[in-house]
């Protein structure tokens, strides 16, 4: 298993430094990428452990998006990492702005099934719904860690990451 986990959020790593000392107080490395554009070239590039995701994240960098657009690109990214279509319910405008991006892009093949924590303060129904329905690996059983991120819940995280690494 790699050591690295990718955390795709576009508050950036100054807003994290004790989270992320967490993780490498636990050995592993901890990968930023601030905008969809940028956790898809981690996510193609190299194996990564685990990825933290906000859910709201903008598609690529500078260029805001409309909130409809940016709610949707953590679970559509999310849905590229397993090879599964988005979902019907994502706003056109999502979707296109989303496919844009991708163009022929595939994922690392190693990291199609790692564990995902969504990490985010925003929350929509629909966009909760279709991340529920991927049915993807969890460590934890709750998929979102709620910002400001609650220390208890991010360290069963880990703690999960490193069981899985220690073959438990």
């Amino acid at each position: 298993m790699t050591d690295a986990v990718l955390w795709a959020d576009d508050d950036g790593h100054e807003s994290f430094e004790y989270e992320s000392d967490m993780l490498r107080t636990a050995g592993f490395e901890v990968a930023w990428a601030q905008n969809v554009a940028d956790a898809l070239s981690i996510l193609t590039e190299r194996p990564v452990a685990a990825v933290l995701l906000d859910q709201m994240l903008p598609v690529v960098p500078i260029r805001r998006q409309p909130n409809d657009v940016e709610s949707w690109s953590g679970c559509l990214l999310l849905h590229w990492l397993r090879g599964i279509p988005m979902p019907e319910t994502a706003p056109e405008e999502a979707r296109r702005s989303f496919e844009e991006i991708i163009e022929q892009r595939r994922p690392h093949e190693h990291n199609r099934t790692v564990p995902v924590q969504i990490v985010s303060a925003y929350f929509d129904e629909a966009v909760a719904a279709a991340i529920d329905a991927l049915g993807t690996e969890r460590i934890r059983e709750n998929e979102i860690i709620a910002k400001p991120v609650d220390e208890l819940l991010l360290q069963e995280f880990v703690d999960g990451l490193k069981a899985q690494r220690n073959g438990a």
